[in-house]
């Protein structure tokens, strides 16, 4: 989930699905791109490749890439411009059926937090949506034109019909099904919970953590009288893996 070159993992049992039926493909004209842009598109898409979010596409869908810029760049000239890779879906979202899930307002979610609540965390998720692998019947639709060819998706991309609806419903299902799983663990009795290392396990040598770079932050504790069997990791919403 912290992998510096990109996700790695996929949340597990949920796929994307693009549920044309029996709609006809379609396909926007091929683009040109100019030559700043298409050097953009080239840069951008090649690290998607080598991180196995796009693959080459040979299907009859297609749509074109657009590029946005991203804000507060005003005093910045546009040939140093950070952007953003967008693809504009605006002709295959009027084929697929639509998924409706119920999505809650900000201040609705914000009252639930219970009134003894002391702590809260907050995340600026990045690229949350490729998280969610896109089934293989399916990549052929998100296909898109790129200035040397055209690709595809191998997870679940911004702007798609849908997507805004299964992130969150994959998030609340995954969640529910996860405290089962954690709830059902049993915990050696020298394994703590600890609210900065996460699952630790006190041996001869010291500690071991599911976070072993905070470790030197915290000073060794005693070694217990015996130390057997091995480390303890917790899944929780795919964060560690077993």
């Amino acid at each position: 989930m912290f992998c510096a070159e990109g996700i790695r993992c996929h949340i597990r049992g949920f796929t994307f699905r693009v549920d044309t039926g029996t709609a006809a493909p379609v396909a926007c004209k091929s683009p040109r791109y100019g030559p700043h842009e298409a050097q953009i598109i080239t840069q951008m898409t090649e690290n998607l490749l080598d991180n196995g979010l796009v693959e080459p596409a040979l299907g009859p869908w297609a749509s074109q890439v657009v590029l946005a810029a991203k804000a507060k760049q005003e005093n910045v000239p546009w040939y140093e411009y950070t952007w953003r890779l967008c693809v504009s879906y605006r002709m295959l979202n009027q084929v697929p059926r639509a998924f409706a899930y119920l999505i809650k307002r900000c201040d609705d979610t914000v009252a639930e937090i219970p009134p003894e609540a002391q702590f809260f965390i907050t995340a600026n998720m990045d690229a949350v949506y490729w998280e969610i692998e896109t089934e293989e019947a399916s990549r052929d639709r998100l296909a898109f034109f790129v200035p040397n060819g055209k690709l595809q998706w191998t997870v679940m991309p911004m702007g798609a019909l849908n997507a805004h609806a299964v992130w969150p419903y994959s998030k609340r299902n995954g969640w529910q099904q996860q405290s089962k799983l954690v709830s059902s663990l049993r915990l050696p009795s020298d394994c703590r919970q600890h609210p900065t290392l996460g699952s630790v396990r006190a041996r001869p040598t010291g500690v071991l953590s599911d976070r072993p770079r905070r470790i030197a932050k915290l000073p060794s504790p005693p070694p217990p009288p015996e130390a057997q069997g091995v480390p303890v990791n917790h899944a929780a919403l795919r964060i560690c893996r077993h």
